[in-house]
């Protein structure tokens, strides 16, 4: 009997018309790359027959099945919540070891019109997006804290090195704006990611001082920007917002 890989004539081969009308050569259907193979633990089927597309419908159906259950979609399906505590925030390239962060909001704020004559409701238009600031927070435990370093770069006038006889209270070049993200670590190595543009550091605190409580030092940054964007959920692919068409400023 001639074998799958055998270059004679036999049952594995046949000849069926492909979209000129034209005749060509199927692939052997005992091979298990062949995308119409059925192996021997298929009920339904022998080895070497091909799939009906009533078994190939299922079989897709199985799969979408399967892979929305592994994302969670499922209701069936018991889904983990991402632990709050699991957390790194990047700043212009450098990752910090922040105690908390707030302000992953966006909020869009209604405008409401009148129209004459219509006395049942109000319309409801959409108004101004607005992101707050990024508040972070970590343990003061130097004095030479890098996050106060960071926010003097935007509070204290730069002159220009090269220029001649520079004033230091006129600036002769603009500061620089950073981007950085939030990524939280969820379980099963998922995770989810906020990214922000042309951001820059507000307002710095130190810590409060009491001598009636037993705490730990506290300092915090608040980090102002111009767009917010969840570009990653779950366990699904990162999404830049300009492939999806989505405008700066929206989240």
């Amino acid at each position: 009997m001639a074998g799958p890989t055998d270059t004679g004539p036999g049952p594995t081969k046949a000849k069926v018309g492909d979209a000129t009308g034209g005749g060509s050569t199927t692939p052997n259907l005992t091979d298990p790359d062949n995308d119409d193979y059925v192996g021997a633990t298929n009920s339904s089927s022998s080895p070497g027959t091909k799939r009906t597309k009533q078994e190939k419908q299922e079989e897709k159906k199985a799969q979408q099945e399967a892979d929305s259950a592994r994302r969670g979609n499922d209701p069936g399906v018991r889904r983990e919540a991402f632990p709050a505590f699991h957390f790194e925030v990047v700043i212009d390239g450098t990752a910090y070891p922040f105690r908390s962060c707030s302000g992953l909001k966006s909020e869009t704020k209604p405008f409401t019109v009148e129209e004459g004559g219509v006395n049942t409701h109000l319309h409801q238009l959409v108004g101004q997006t607005t992101f707050p600031p990024l508040v972070l927070k970590q343990g003061f435990c130097n004095a030479s804290s890098e996050l106060y370093g960071l926010y003097l770069n935007f509070c204290i006038t730069e002159a220009d090195p090269g220029a001649k006889q520079a004033d230091p209270l006129k600036p002769t070049r603009a500061k620089k704006r950073f981007q950085g993200y939030v990524r939280q670590i969820g379980p099963n190595g998922t995770s989810a990611k906020w990214t922000f543009k042309r951001a820059w550091i507000s307002k710095w605190e130190g810590p409060d001082l009491d001598a009636t409580k037993n705490e730990v030092s506290i300092e915090s940054i608040e980090i102002v920007h111009e767009g917010l964007y969840l570009i990653g959920s779950g366990d699904g692919p990162m999404v830049d917002p300009k492939k999806k068409g989505l405008k700066v400023g929206l989240f």
